[in-house]
């Protein structure tokens, strides 16, 4: 049997631990667990020589299983049905392929969402106690996203929208990301007021963005300061939940849509920033956008 104390690394002691996938010499390990979050896809179990979902599933209370392509994140009203499903019963083991980047990016999102953890400290705290952490911005975004939902309260209006609806994780980073452009802004009024007024223009950008290239946004960066050049860089791969291999290339942007989201961008500034400069990235699915 392979050292247990190698495999599992806890988060918070009798709470919360990550793991890569278990080989059949592992069964001994979940016997530690009441609630198991699982996010690799149907191959990797096979291709791995792992315990099948259905062995996992008969040696603990509860088996939540959220297939999501290696590298990539879920949709995030998906992933919070999922990490809310797993609050309890405790502990609960969070586990992928190689008990890392998803793995991290669920556990983040579980302290997040059962421990009030603020985003930074959740952070720190898996990659101190995994060695491990998040790796593209897929999994930033969604995370960046359920933080500032939990912040405003908007968690149960999440949970209620359609599973693959990309608008309230939309939304939500746009605010997280671009509230500070409006001066003096505050991030919890403009989250508030974007999500639910469609006159917002973050509103607008996000059903603008989800209309003409679904839920492929991976992630937004944003370079400068209000008193210097501002470039915005918005980065599109390939679906959510999607694994990269089963994907051919990725959807490009319709002729126009840069300026319109520009358009957009600076309306919520308040004025024809020119100073205010809006890039795409447009990412293969072999090339995943790797957090640098």
């Amino acid at each position: 049997m392979k050292d247990s104390n190698r495999i599992v690394r806890w988060i918070l002691d009798g709470k919360l631990a990550v793991s890569p996938l278990l080989g059949a010499e592992d069964t001994s390990v979940l016997r530690n667990f009441s609630t198991v979050l699982a996010f690799s896809t149907p191959s990797e179990y096979y291709f791995k020589a792992s315990l099948p979902p259905q062995t996992i599933a008969s040696l603990v209370e509860k088996f939540v299983w959220l297939p999501v392509g290696e590298y990539n994140a879920p949709p995030m009203p998906k992933l919070v049905r999922s990490i809310l499903d797993a609050g309890s019963p405790l502990p609960v083991l969070v586990m992928c392929g190689r008990g890392c980047g998803r793995s991290s990016m669920g556990a983040i999102a579980w302290l997040v969402v059962h421990e009030d953890y603020k985003l930074p400290e959740a952070f720190s705290l898996t990659t101190q106690r995994t060695s491990c952490s998040i790796d593209t911005l897929p999994q930033e975004s969604v995370l960046q996203a359920i933080h500032l939902a939990k912040r405003v309260g908007l968690l149960g209006d999440v949970i209620r929208r359609d599973v693959d609806d990309p608008l309230p994780e939309y939304v939500l980073l746009l605010a997280y990301k671009l509230y500070w452009l409006k001066g003096g802004s505050d991030i919890i009024k403009e989250a508030i007021q974007a999500y639910k007024d469609q006159r917002h223009p973050f509103n607008k950008l996000a059903r603008l963005i989800a209309r003409t290239m679904g839920y492929s946004l991976a992630g937004i960066r944003v370079y400068g300061s209000e008193r210097t050049h501002i470039r915005i860089e918005f980065t599109f791969w390939i679906p959510r939940g999607a694994h990269p291999a089963a994907i051919r290339s990725t959807l490009q942007p319709p002729e126009g849509l840069i300026d319109e989201v520009t358009f957009l961008v600076r309306e919520y500034s308040g004025s024809d920033r020119k100073s205010i400069e809006v890039n795409f990235i447009v990412k293969q699915p072999n090339d995943p956008p790797w957090l640098v």
